[in-house]
């Protein structure tokens, strides 16, 4: 069955987008942490850099805008996504392949095949027809001690 969603999933609409917001180092040189989005949708993950608004127009709604910083195609549709650290990043494919990303030089610094483990995470579907469900997963909150 994944593999079938894999081989539907070439327009990205298989999958909603994983979100990730972390204060992170970026390749750009300075040593300051900025506030960045991190997005992964189908087999894309994308670093978006926000742009804060103006605060001296506090008359005026203004909401943050976003460039993106950073991209890299990944081998199989990103269903969950969440920041270690300041320059790390994780994220779990639809293959339970779960990889660390350092985001100063977008590579891939350790990567574990979960598929013999029992994973604790919940998946999403939406009110689609069957063959064009959307997923979503998260394994935020999943860590058991």
């Amino acid at each position: 069955k994944p593999d079938q969603q894999m081989s539907s999933s070439t327009d990205g609409s298989a999958f909603l987008p994983c979100l990730s917001w972390g204060w992170g180092l970026l390749s750009s040189g300075a040593n300051t942490t900025e506030p960045i989005l991190a997005r992964g949708w189908d087999c894309s993950l994308q670093l978006l850099r926000a742009t804060l608004p103006n605060e001296e127009a506090l008359d005026e709604i203004q909401w943050p805008a976003f460039g993106l910083h950073e991209e890299m195609t990944v081998t199989a549709p990103v269903v969950a996504l969440e920041w270690l650290g300041e320059r790390s990043m994780v994220y779990l494919s639809l293959t339970n392949e779960f990889t660390v990303i350092d985001t100063i030089t977008m590579t891939v610094v350790e990567r574990l095949d979960m598929t013999g483990l029992k994973l604790v995470y919940a998946e999403f579907s939406l009110s689609r027809p069957s063959e064009n469900r959307c997923i979503s997963t998260t394994f935020q909150n999943s860590v058991r001690s």
